[in-house]
């Protein structure tokens, strides 16, 4: 499955560089309207059984979809996806702290100061930066991806050229073995 998500990540990526992230945003929603669609007696059951409070039901109701995309996430990128899956729960327990301590007696409101009278230099540039760094991470066209490739199996021949040279006999036993290797670490992150 990790080889079929990490394919259609990376055609998604050719078409646009946000088309992946619009894609698995569009999964969970997909399955979360099916089953309040097709099964609402789930649905209902998951509302009663959350919290009360409006704005809290709202962060416990978008847990299904937080975890399928979390779940999705990681195993596109070939990572364990219940580390992800934690991580997305642990995150969602900020909104509910922020209402769970505004129900509560403490003084905490929660409450927005004053806004500015005119936005704080430089926010505009911010706002634009973390638009479009998603589609800046990792997205190569596909000539840069072939050029990266070629450099990679370039710099593996020239590894097993020196192994061979070096390390006629076995390359179990070979002295140069670690020098071999850390050439060939080092001729690869050259090609990223």
């Amino acid at each position: 499955m990790e080889h079929y998500l990490e394919s259609l990540r990376s055609l998604l990526s050719e078409i646009h560089p946000l088309a992946p992230w619009l894609a698995l945003a569009l999964v969970p929603w997909a399955a979360v309207y099916v089953v309040r669609k097709c099964f609402p007696g789930i649905w209902l059951w998951l509302e009663s059984w959350g919290p009360k409070d409006a704005r809290a039901s709202r962060v416990f109701l978008a847990l299904p979809a937080v975890i399928t995309t979390a779940a999705l996430a990681a195993i596109g990128a070939g990572h364990d996806p219940r580390t992800f899956v934690e991580a997305a729960c642990v995150a969602a327990i900020a909104p509910l702290m922020h209402h769970a301590l505004k129900a509560s007696p403490l003084p905490y409101k929660g409450e927005l100061g004053d806004p500015p009278s005119k936005p704080p230099p430089g926010a505009g540039l911010l706002f634009i930066c973390l638009m479009f760094l998603p589609g800046c991470v990792g997205t190569r066209t596909p000539a840069e991806e072939a050029t990266r490739q070629g450099c990679l199996l370039k710099a593996e021949w020239a590894s097993e050229k020196r192994a061979k040279a070096e390390c006629p006999d076995s390359w179990d036993q070979c002295e140069h073995r670690a020098d071999i290797m850390a050439e060939l670490a080092k001729n690869q992150e050259a090609c990223r």
